[in-house]
């Protein structure tokens, strides 16, 4: 049997800071500026499209 942490004790906290994180989670358009400056040029500029329309609306997280 293969048991998590070895089968040792964990302990999390922070779920609700946690949750929030996701919920807001997002790329403000001036990270998206820094890394098409910090990229090389060759990356496709709908990459970065992506980024600016990424969040996480479909995650699902279970919790205890």
């Amino acid at each position: 049997m293969n048991l998590a942490f070895g089968g040792e004790y964990t302990l999390f906290a922070g779920l609700e800071e946690c949750l929030k994180f996701v919920r807001d989670y997002n790329f403000h358009p001036t990270d998206i500026e820094y890394l098409r400056a910090s990229l090389p040029t060759y990356i496709e500029s709908e990459f970065f499209d992506y980024l600016s329309t990424l969040n996480m609306n479909d995650i699902k997280i279970y919790a205890v």
